[in-house]
């Protein structure tokens, strides 16, 4: 008579022990802990407390703005003076800020999606919720040293910069991951993948470094791949040569201290360290240049990597 009640605790049990093996906290532990963070924002806010969410925010060193999810909101309104037939390109009159929209001009192409600003809170909210969900699909760390550091990375300032603003490199992000843990399953799905990475290269032309990935098919596939690619691309020149070169000059510059964030940061910002405490900028020249340099050959060793271990 017991023996139902006996299997139903064991199955309790055993999902217990999963729940709290070391592999699961390793798995899920960063993203878990963003994840609450994020819910526990969210209540401040929704619950009417936005001091109190003002002054955390500022004290993690991200100052908010008056509003969450702004650079979500000038993607919306771009979308949203352009089906009004306005010239986003130099200045958005939708946007909060008048800010032009400097991104790739393909966005508005998908400016028949009926969203506008009014849907700023429900986008960025979402946008943020699944890339908080995607960091469980990275590689897991394996010992707890590593858990820190990822953990570290994962509650750094510039995430939370990146949430609270809802930026539109949060979809690239998620763009990028599907195209890298696409490349673990057959070739079909590969070349989706790299559809996704193409996809992300056309919206903020940076992230075709994503295709480097391409690399470890083999040479057929690579030029394939890599024939569509530059086709792809020179046709979208055609198309939009004009809008391209009218946006580049407006893209945001500004010191490296500030809440402008690139790969630049890291380097330069050290390098003005170095060479403000030296009182020499030819000190502060040479440090940013030696860890640009470091950066730039730690990607071509990770690329080497790639290449020679596929799994």
């Amino acid at each position: 008579m017991f023996g139902p009640f006996k299997r139903k605790n064991l199955r309790i049990a055993q999902l217990c022990q999963i729940v709290y093996t070391p592999l699961f906290v390793y798995r899920f532990g960063a993203a878990g802990a963003a994840l609450a963070m994020f819910l526990g924002m969210s209540w401040l806010y929704a619950c009417g407390d936005k001091d109190l969410y003002e002054n955390i925010l500022t004290s993690y060193g991200v100052l908010p703005f008056r509003f969450p999810f702004v650079d979500t909101s000038g993607a919306l309104a771009a979308w949203e003076c352009a089906r009004q037939g306005v010239d986003v390109i130099v200045s958005d009159p939708c946007d909060v800020l008048q800010r032009g929209y400097t991104y790739s001009p393909l966005w508005m192409a998908a400016a028949g999606i009926p969203l506008g600003v009014a849907n700023t809170m429900a986008v960025g909210w979402t946008l943020d919720l699944a890339f908080l969900l995607s960091l469980s699909l990275l590689p897991a760390p394996r010992r707890p040293l590593e858990l820190v550091l990822t953990l570290a990375a994962t509650l750094s300032t510039m995430v939370a910069f990146a949430l609270e603003r809802a930026n539109p490199d949060i979809l690239l992000f998620l763009l990028a991951l599907a195209t890298g843990l696409l490349t673990g399953y057959p070739l079909f799905m590969r070349l989706f993948g790299y559809f996704l990475g193409l996809a992300a290269a056309l919206l903020k032309y940076y992230p075709i470094m994503i295709l480097v990935v391409a690399s470890r098919e083999r040479a057929s596939v690579f030029c394939l791949v890599g024939l569509v690619v530059l086709g792809t691309l020179a046709v979208f020149w055609i198309g939009y040569h004009t809008e391209i070169a009218r946006g580049l000059p407006n893209i945001a510059r500004g010191p490296y201290n500030t809440d402008l964030f690139s790969a630049q940061n890291l380097p330069f910002l050290l390098g003005e360290a170095a060479g403000n405490a030296a009182a020499s900028p030819r000190v502060g020249y040479i440090a940013a240049g030696g860890l640009y340099a470091i950066l730039v050959g730690a990607c071509i060793a990770i690329w080497r990597r790639l290449l020679r271990f596929p799994g």
